[in-house]
């Protein structure tokens, strides 16, 4: 045979293998894609097992929202009335939880209190809340933002979301739990700051009180993600977020030498030149991004929610990654 029909030959046969092969990985990708559901129904009620809180519990959350503890970056200005009804608020629509659990004041107005747990030998559960609203003055508001007025079933107050709803869902669910009999497998620590908007020392104190007592954390669930109506990836049912990481952040101080000189006479190796290489070779440089197995998870009940094209990207990371 004539080396140029071998080749030819050849060539026809690893196309057709090449082919072949990606005919394979499309119908696995495609398999795969078909095979992706999402974890839980949309909408999926909570089962005979659930709770749902009812109106009493909406009406308990309007009367938090209806107190103004508002911080002040001053604290001089701070109105101390608002903050000091706010436990005996919780004391009263709460009586089994304030009953079961440990009461610490921090600073003063930060709460921080213990859920004993059947095995206090277990490393404890926090959970973290403020109480604190930053202010309204100079705000349009189109309704009272400390009347919790309820609008086209809509809760109107300031602190809603920012987040005296975390509070609310911790103490109605103690509630309910402490009502039927539950106690918790290690201790439950709730604590909640009356000065975060304004970075006051109540969170810092309460870090101190725990170590000095020799309490260390196994898990720390503070505010952080929603309940998302704009997801991402094409989702169009609401999509409640849950962050088990906070992204960090670094300061750099960067500080150039050179001789001085004249302005009307720069060199390549001014100060301000310096300085100007430093940052752009620091923002030429971030930090490189990666999947880890939360993000995984969480692409894929996104993606399953999605069209088809998303399913068939994110059902199989292992290629697409």
């Amino acid at each position: 045979m004539h080396a140029k029909t071998i080749c030819k030959v050849l060539g026809g046969a690893a196309a057709l293998a090449a082919g072949s092969a990606l005919g394979v990985v499309g119908a696995v990708c495609a398999v795969r894609a078909a095979k992706m559901k999402p974890s839980r129904p949309d909408g999926a009620p909570l089962g005979a097992n659930g709770y749902h809180a009812g109106d009493d519990a909406v009406g308990r959350f309007q009367e938090l929202l209806r107190i103004p503890t508002v911080s002040r970056d001053d604290p001089v200005l701070v109105d101390r009335r608002h903050f000091a009804r706010w436990v005996p608020t919780l004391r009263r629509l709460y009586p089994l939880t304030f009953a079961a659990c440990e009461l610490h004041m921090i600073d003063e107005f930060g709460i921080l209190m213990r859920w004993p747990g059947v095995n206090s030998a277990f490393d404890p559960i926090v959970m973290m809340a403020h109480h604190d609203v930053v202010p309204v003055e100079g705000q349009v508001w189109e309704h009272d933002p400390f009347g919790a007025e309820i609008v086209d079933g809509e809760i109107w107050a300031r602190g809603s979301l920012d987040t005296k709803c975390i509070i609310g869902a911790f103490f109605e669910a103690a509630e309910h739990l402490i009502r039927s009999g539950y106690t918790p497998p290690r201790d439950v620590w709730y604590f909640s700051s009356n000065a975060e908007e304004t970075s006051g020392p109540a969170a810092r104190d309460a870090v101190a009180w725990l170590r000095d007592h020799d309490i260390h954390p196994y898990l720390v669930l503070d505010e952080g993600g929603a309940v998302a109506g704009d997801t991402p990836l094409g989702v169009k049912v609401p999509v409640a977020m849950v962050g088990v990481s906070e992204k960090g952040h670094v300061d750099l101080t960067v500080t150039a030498h050179a001789d001085g000189g004249h302005a009307s006479t720069p060199t390549d190796i001014d100060a301000p030149r310096l300085l100007a290489r430093v940052c752009e070779h620091i923002a030429a440089h971030p930090g490189i991004p990666c999947f880890t197995e939360a993000l995984d998870a969480t692409l894929a009940e996104l993606a399953s929610r999605s069209s088809l094209l998303y399913r068939l990207v994110f059902s199989n990371l292992w290629l697409t990654r």
